[in-house]
């Protein structure tokens, strides 16, 4: 009896063993699943965000935007922010004979293909960062823009990179003064193709037509060559007289109403006249300038100033010899009046780059062969100024 006893008990105490053994094992099993993989923390990139409130990764190639843009390399295969770039400008230099043609050679390179997802809206804009440190990279770069700026270095600000834009976008084809006229048929037309757009008058003419050049005494009768800066300033001087950059087809009646009075905004009481695109004459109202100006059409505002800032860099080196404007410093830098200078920043983000100046900018490339940068880059202005 005592030895089924003590065999009982030892079974027991054997089964008793096993369990608590098999529960330590299921216990190391459980515990282990639960240990984190310290490797997959350890590769996680550290995320930083921009200025602009853009996250990306701490990685000099890919930068990630969380409005789902896609950074691009430029044409020549090297990231935008290229450090071999970094000291790198061009060596064209600003022509001084006014009858000498300086063209400077077309980029056939294609659109730099972008992520196939995101090919709903394209332009050939690239938006300046905020940062003095960064090159303007976009999700939309063109091959033919990428290209065309390759050589600038987009981290200088202020003097030193208007005065390298100058040295790029000074050397082009000047088709003559005469020659603005079959230019416009194909910078200055509405989708028709056959109407010119007018900034001045809501008036509509036909391109090549009869009322081109014609006499005028009312709004309507003809269109004319405006010269957004006046041609007395710079002594009716060849080159920026005919560049297409600033002399835009405008209602002649409107065009000889506007004169010589600089930009600035106007106080409504005292117009003296509003054309019928509301383009007005009339007392500024603008702290920093007085007297009579023109306030152009709110659609355009934008336009005008980046006309202007295209001119006092791509010009910076002839300022000094021109005669007294309000709007201009006569220098090189800064070359527009402080008032002027916030004037046309404001206009420039109230009314930003449309879809008419990105494609006047690509047909006036086409005929000149040089661009205007503050179209290509909305903002830069402000790395400048």
């Amino acid at each position: 009896m005592r030895r089924k006893k003590n065999l009982l008990f030892a079974l027991l105490l054997i089964g008793t063993i096993t369990a608590c053994r098999n529960n330590s094992e299921a216990t190391q099993v459980v515990v282990s699943e639960l240990t984190p993989d310290t490797s997959i923390v350890d590769n996680i990139p550290d995320v930083n965000s921009d200025s602009q409130g853009n996250s990306y990764l701490n990685s000099t190639d890919d930068k990630i935007s969380t409005n789902n843009s896609t950074a691009i390399e430029s044409s020549n295969g090297k990231s935008e922010t290229d450090p071999d770039s970094s000291n790198q400008q061009s060596s064209d230099a600003p022509i001084s004979s006014e009858d000498s043609t300086v063209v400077s050679s077309d980029s056939s390179s294609e659109r730099t293909p972008v992520d196939e997802d995101s090919s709903s809206s394209e332009s050939s804009q690239t938006p300046i960062s905020s940062s003095e440190d960064e090159q303007p990279t976009s999700s939309s770069v063109s091959g033919v823009v990428a290209s065309y700026y390759s050589k600038i270095n987009f981290s200088q600000t202020k003097a030193t990179l208007k005065t390298a834009l100058c040295n790029l976008i000074y050397s082009h084809t000047n088709v003559g003064y005469d020659g603005l006229w079959n230019a416009y048929k194909t910078t200055d037309v509405l989708a028709d193709g056959k109407t010119i757009w007018d900034m001045y008058s809501a008036c509509k003419f036909e391109v090549g037509g009869s009322k081109q050049g014609a006499s005028y005494k009312k709004e309507g009768d003809a269109y004319n060559r405006e010269h957004t800066i006046p041609q007395s300033i710079f002594n009716k001087n060849a080159i920026p007289r005919a560049d297409l950059f600033h002399v835009y087809p405008t209602d002649g009646y409107v065009n000889n109403v506007r004169s010589n009075y600089p930009h600035a905004e106007v106080v409504d009481e005292t117009n003296t006249y509003v054309s019928t695109n509301n383009t007005k004459i009339g007392r500024s109202a603008t702290s920093g300038v007085s007297g009579k100006v023109c306030e152009p059409a709110d659609e355009y505002k934008g336009d005008f100033a980046r006309t202007y800032f295209y001119f006092v860099t791509c010009y910076e080196k002839n300022l000094s010899g021109y005669k007294d404007f309000a709007t201009f410093t006569q220098n090189s830098y800064p070359s527009l009046s402080s008032w002027a200078i916030t004037l046309y920043k404001k206009w420039s983000k109230e009314d930003p780059v449309s879809e008419k100046e990105i494609n006047r900018n690509e047909a006036v490339y086409k005929i000149q062969k040089n661009r205007n940068p503050f179209i290509d880059f909305p903002g830069l202005e402000d790395k400048i100024w």
